[in-house]
């Protein structure tokens, strides 16, 4: 665990006061920070702050989006490819994950970037394999353009694909802004755990 008991009973402490904050209306970025400071919380917990406490609206909004994997069956599948790669690292590589107050699952590295390793084809692997689980219609990964490398891990993922005899059902591409594209491709499904764009899909 990252945390000591005494720390554990502080950041649930934190993210209460953070959920009463945002309730009210109060600017997360004002309120993660007072609240960081008042009880000298590490990079970590301020980490959990940012990513896995929102509003009420907002978390049961996102909370009601999350689909049984059966539903996924027979259905066009987006992907968030580098939200979601970057997750399954993080769990191979023994990295801690939380489990949010909207209930999807995110990483506390935040990372923006991505690069390749000795567990990249491991993770693309995994990814692919539980995508080939829900049985979609099609899919697509969609990786940010704008992410060093991304063409070259687009390539990669594809080689896989075909490796896995994924190709007649999916594929992977880059686009200028991933969020922008998951949210107006119009898939039955998408799977991210990026509130901008969870919160605007159906």
């Amino acid at each position: 665990m990252i945390f000591d008991d005494f720390d554990t009973m502080k950041l649930r402490k934190a993210c209460e006061d953070l959920k009463i904050f945002l309730d009210r209306g109060f600017k997360k970025s004002s309120v993660v920070k007072f609240i960081a400071s008042y009880y000298g919380l590490p990079k970590e917990a301020v980490s959990i702050l940012n990513r896995c406490i929102h509003p009420t609206w907002l978390s049961s909004t996102i909370a009601e989006k999350i689909l049984d994997p059966s539903e996924v069956k027979g259905r066009s599948l987006g992907i968030d490819g580098f939200n979601n790669l970057i997750t399954i690292e993080s769990i191979i590589s023994g990295h801690p994950v939380i489990l949010c107050d909207d209930s999807l699952i995110r990483d506390i590295r935040e990372r923006h970037s991505y690069r390749f390793s000795d567990k990249t084809e491991y993770t693309v692997q995994m990814l692919l394999k539980q995508v080939s689980a829900l049985h979609p219609s099609y899919f697509e990964i969609v990786l940010d353009a704008q992410i060093s490398k991304s063409g070259e891990l687009s390539k990669f993922i594809n080689s896989l694909i075909e490796e896995m005899g994924l190709a007649d059902t999916g594929c992977t591409l880059t686009t200028k802004r991933t969020d922008r594209y998951l949210i107006s491709k119009g898939y039955d499904v998408v799977a991210s755990s990026d509130v901008d764009v969870v919160s605007k899909v159906n």
